[in-house]
């Protein structure tokens, strides 16, 4: 499990966190957003340390464009499955970005 999945869960209440995977980061990659460094089957490399230290500093700005994306649709709400009228949270942006590159 990585660490992103952690943080996503630490915080059930504003939701800021994304989960970072190999598809959203080939994708953020190939639209020049952030440069994770990633093995040839795409996924996220942990080793050497060098790479690990790359991903932390690329999650941060994964983590920033997440918060952009949601100030960008901050007048926008949809309904839960209660019925409730929410705003989008970072979490949002995540999940569809999620769908987005695995439906492809």
């Amino acid at each position: 499990m990585h660490a992103s999945t952690f943080l996503r869960f630490l915080d059930p209440l504003e939701h800021k966190y994304g989960i970072i995977d190999k598809n959203v980061a080939s994708f953020l990659n190939s639209e020049r957003i952030t440069e994770f460094s990633l093995r040839e089957d795409v996924w996220i490399m942990k080793y050497p340390e060098g790479a690990r230290r790359i991903n932390i500093k690329q999650y941060q700005v994964y983590h920033d464009w997440l918060q952009r994306k949601t100030k960008e649709v901050e007048t926008a709400t949809y309904k839960d499955i209660y019925g409730v009228q929410r705003p989008f949270a970072p979490v949002d942006i995540e999940i569809a970005l999620f769908a987005y590159t695995t439906q492809k």
